[in-house]
């Protein structure tokens, strides 16, 4: 004589499926939560390096002291537009035309160019893209209230 076996029981395996499934739909909802956060972060640290390049002095700061802020800016920029998908269409594509008129801005300073005169020169430039980070920000929700 034969050893008997249990017999399977579908009804038992309802609940675990039902479980499983739970469980995987919860975790695209935490790594969005996560991305989003980490592309508030980003926005932040562009946000910081723009502040940075605004606070310079042009009495005082060298062309070299405003290529070393845009490098920071070119940097934190890179970081933002690397995840281009998580942002709207039309903000990313203002952040790149104001990050790219800058970025010429910059590029055509002269090694001896007078910052006071070439700070208000690149004022434009500076708005734009200050503005297009902003709308960046909102659109996001990347603001703490």
């Amino acid at each position: 004589m034969r050893p008997s076996r249990p017999q399977a029981r579908p009804w038992a395996v309802a609940p675990l499926l039902l479980v499983a499934t739970a469980l995987a739909s919860c975790g695209g909802g935490a790594s969005e939560t996560v991305d989003a956060a980490l592309l508030c972060d980003d926005i932040a640290v562009l946000d910081e390096s723009i502040q940075a390049f605004e606070d310079l002095v042009p009495a005082t700061a060298s062309v070299e002291d405003y290529r070393e802020a845009w490098d920071t800016i070119e940097d934190a920029y890179q970081v933002v537009v690397a995840d281009r998908d998580a942002l709207a269409e039309e903000s990313a594509n203002s952040l790149s035309e104001a990050h790219d008129d800058l970025s010429t801005a910059i590029g055509d300073l002269p090694d001896d160019a007078n910052m006071a005169d070439a700070a208000a020169d690149l004022q434009p430039e500076l708005e734009a893209l200050r503005t297009a980070h902003d709308s960046v920000t909102i659109e996001n929700e990347c603001i703490e209230l």
